[in-house]
């Protein structure tokens, strides 16, 4: 690892602008079920007899609430996967800071690596401003 030449104070304040908008990507995920139902049943439909169904469902509802299903745990994969880098990113260069780049390269091959089954059933934690939090809620502000 020689040779790292680091701006911890940069890499501090994109940390931070990265960790605001992947909260707000996080708020984007928790609505997403609810838009997907949303979009189905203003998205017209396509009925036997040209008559919709009373809960505004279809067709085209049902392929937008197939559509969601699978894409569900690739969403979650992004989210579990943002944390895990930014938290990575954080104590990579946190490490660094204080000079220990032995501990800056394990904690930045720890985090990078793709999220683990448990993580991504929210079971697993990471540490961000000192303190234990679920990962994949969306949450991503880990601090430098």
């Amino acid at each position: 690892m020689d040779g790292w030449n680091i701006d911890v104070g940069g890499v501090s304040k994109v940390l931070q602008a990265t960790g605001e908008l992947a909260g707000k990507l996080g708020e984007e995920f928790e609505a997403y079920p609810k838009s997907m139902q949303n979009a189905g049943k203003h998205a017209g439909t396509i009925a036997k007899g040209g008559v919709a169904p009373e809960d505004g469902g279809g067709l085209v509802m049902a392929a937008l609430a197939e559509f969601a299903q699978k894409n569900q745990e690739d969403l979650k994969f992004i989210g579990v996967r943002t944390s895990k880098s930014l938290t990575g990113a954080a104590e990579a260069t946190k490490a660094y800071g204080h000079g220990d780049q032995e501990m800056a390269a394990t904690a930045q091959r720890n985090f990078s690596s793709a999220p683990t089954p448990e993580e991504l059933a929210g079971k697993a934690k990471w540490q961000a401003r000192g303190q234990g939090q679920d990962q994949g809620q969306g949450q991503g502000k880990a601090e430098v």
